[in-house]
């Protein structure tokens, strides 16, 4: 069997992806999406550490910042997925 530079490159990122969710698994990981209007970031907390609504929220609002929406941090929303 001939091995293509696709296939290669599946396989390290089937890898990488196994990799990156046993990682997330192992430290207990929450994935959150944050989003306003047409802005979403996406971004990892451990729940090891002390996180609450409005902690989460606060950095959803940073991030959203960033990214360049222009919101209240009421108006962030967010969601585990």
């Amino acid at each position: 069997m001939r091995l293509t530079l696709t296939d290669n490159l599946k396989e390290a990122l089937a890898i990488r992806k196994r990799i990156e969710d046993s990682i997330e698994k192992e430290m207990n990981m929450k994935h959150i999406k944050a989003t306003y209007e047409d802005f979403e970031v996406e971004f990892h907390i451990g729940s090891r550490e002390n996180h609450n609504t409005v902690n989460i929220t606060q950095l959803a609002y940073e991030m959203l910042k960033e990214e360049g929406a222009d919101c209240l941090l009421s108006e962030v929303e967010w969601e585990i997925v």
